[in-house]
């Protein structure tokens, strides 16, 4: 009868430690299935996954006015596969005031003509003409012309265009990114934070800017604002200074390390005016990766 007892005994002793370490078992998987420790993501490589991801897609771009002796050099970016660039309306146009947009007293006036080239991350450059800019937004549009001997060979080029997204507005705080043309030293990778999602900077502009916190600098013009996803959320356009400002004048108040980007609901409806087809990202349904289209 003893012997049954003990027998019984380590039976349910065994049940039991088995149960309880397929219930432990259970719940760590559970708890390894859907929680993530903060401390154990791996983020150091999101810079370089978005910047090897775009940097085909992100030109140089000198504008050389002749007939007044001037050079500007900014960047721009492909937003079809046949050429057209965006970039920045200050980089690219100017009048004879000297001004990005005609006097009132001769608002019919023509920019004045300028050689444009292009150039990309290897090192191959393209002349380029201006083919529309936007009197309201700091934006215009390029076209990459063809080389006669390329035209002749019957080669085409195949240009990497950038994914605008559209739907995914920035948020306070969110690091985004920008390949710039500072000083004209090449191709230069920037991370930002979003400062301010939506700002009017001054009564006259007709649209809200993204204020961004990070290194703007001259040659930064025209750069894509750039997202996680490798997807362009908006175009950089300058840095805030006390002229872009509602600040008098006169003030004696400066701004230093604050940058901003016109969104890219902005450039998109520009390019639509133009008839020009562009990719888009389409936020996924299935909680799958999202394509552009």
């Amino acid at each position: 009868m003893k012997k049954k007892i003990y027998t019984t005994a380590i039976i349910l002793i065994v049940c039991a430690l088995i149960f309880a370490s397929a219930g432990c078992f259970i719940r760590d998987s559970a708890r390894d299935k859907y929680y993530i420790d903060i401390g154990q993501v791996e983020d150091s490589r999101v810079a370089s996954i978005v910047a090897n991801n775009t940097v085909a897609s992100c030109v140089r771009i000198s504008a050389e006015y002749k007939s007044i002796g001037r050079v500007s050099k900014s960047a721009g970016f492909f937003v079809t596969s046949d050429g057209y660039v965006i970039t920045n309306r200050h980089c690219v146009v100017r009048f004879t005031n000297g001004e990005d947009l005609p006097s009132q007293s001769n608002s019919n006036e023509l920019p004045i003509h300028a050689d444009y080239v292009v150039s990309d991350i290897n090192g191959e450059s393209y002349n380029a003409r201006l083919v529309a800019y936007s009197k309201s937004a700091d934006i215009a549009l390029l076209k990459i012309v063809p080389k006669i001997l390329d035209t002749v060979v019957g080669i085409t080029n195949d240009f990497q265009p950038v994914v605008f997204d559209t739907e995914s507005e920035p948020y306070y705080g969110e690091r985004l990114y920008t390949f710039g043309n500072p000083e004209d030293i090449g191709f230069i990778f920037s991370e930002l934070m979003v400062a301010s999602p939506s700002v009017k900077l001054s009564g006259n502009d007709s649209h809200a800017s993204i204020v961004l916190d990070g290194n703007i600098n001259h040659g930064n013009s025209g750069g894509p604002l750039i997202n996680n996803r490798s997807s362009v959320v908006g175009l950089i356009f300058g840095r805030i200074e006390g002229k872009a400002t509602n600040l008098p004048v006169d003030s004696d108040s400066k701004t230093y390390g604050l940058g901003c980007a016109i969104p890219a609901k902005i450039v998109t409806d520009f390019l639509d005016a133009q008839n020009i087809d562009y990719d888009t990202y389409t936020p996924p349904t299935d909680g799958g990766a999202a394509d552009g289209e």
